[in-house]
């Protein structure tokens, strides 16, 4: 089992087999260890619009929601589209750039994070790292799309972003 094969540089096969299992196993501890994401989607608080409305403590479809310090909304989806259309005064930042300004976040209570709709990866991906940072968070059920749906206003341009 353990012997080089037939003299022509050839190891047995199952010398390669276990080979192989140290090697998945050890290179990863190796390289950085073997990290795994403590934050999973059932760490996603979902809510509804009347339900974010109510713990942000505005009212909805009155531009300014999200100016008070109780809580903030985030915008996760790209310039393009928060341009075009956003929740009123929701603060923008991409999801790429969260690492880096998340600090914007902080002295807020309640971070709600939405995207153009229902599980919408930037959106579920920023709540994701904002929980790993330590924020509050809570995620729009049906992003920009149930809010529209719902009725209420829009705003248009940059901003808070």
């Amino acid at each position: 089992m353990w012997e080089h094969g037939s003299g022509k540089g050839r190891w047995t096969r199952s010398f390669r087999v276990v080979l192989l299992a140290c090697l998945v196993t050890l290179v990863p501890v190796a390289l950085g260890g073997c990290k795994t994401t403590k934050t999973s989607d059932k760490n996603i608080e979902l809510v509804d619009i009347d339900e974010a409305v109510e713990m942000s403590g505005a009212r909805k479809g009155v531009l300014g929601i999200g100016k008070s310090k109780g809580a903030i909304w985030v915008d996760s989806r790209s310039a393009a589209k928060y341009i075009v259309s956003h929740i009123p005064g929701a603060r923008h930042i991409p999801y790429e750039e969260i690492r880096d300004r998340h600090g914007e976040l902080s002295g807020y209570g309640l971070v709600i994070v939405y995207g153009e709709a229902y599980n919408s990866p930037d959106a579920i991906g920023m709540s994701k790292t904002l929980i790993e940072l330590g924020y509050d968070v809570r995620t729009l059920r049906g992003g920009l799309r149930a809010w529209v749906a719902e009725g209420n206003e829009v705003e248009t341009g940059l901003g808070e972003g």
